[in-house]
């Protein structure tokens, strides 16, 4: 999957995320693959939000072989989310390199997504 040059704007406080790549929850005991999406390339968007939502403003907890790199991320100023959030627990094969330009503290995790 391919996320590629888009420009990504919110002022919703209640949501916040623009991308989130998430295994869906099918309340069953057994998962039919802990592996949503294999694959995933984020590059080269540029997002300007203003928000103070929880959801970081890319969200990753379920791929296998992903790049997140070249996306510019400015939160205008609002204390709101972390900038990227890639759980490592579920997430392989991660390569995670972003131009972040903000005024304000924003967090990525794991922090070598941001420079």
């Amino acid at each position: 999957m391919i996320i590629s040059n888009n420009e990504l704007s919110n002022l919703n406080d209640n949501q916040g995320a623009h991308i989130i790549i998430e295994k869906p929850r099918f309340n069953k005991t057994e998962e039919p693959d802990p592996v949503w999406i294999r694959n995933l390339v984020v590059t080269g968007n540029v997002i300007n939000s203003a928000v103070n939502a929880t959801i970081p403003l890319i969200h990753v907890t379920s791929t296998e072989g992903a790049v997140i790199a070249n996306n510019v991320i400015n939160n205008n100023g609002c204390p709101g989310p972390s900038a990227i959030f890639v759980d490592n627990k579920t997430v392989t094969g991660l390569k995670c390199r972003n131009n972040a330009v903000w005024t304000e503290d924003l967090v990525c995790v794991p922090a070598e997504c941001c420079y």
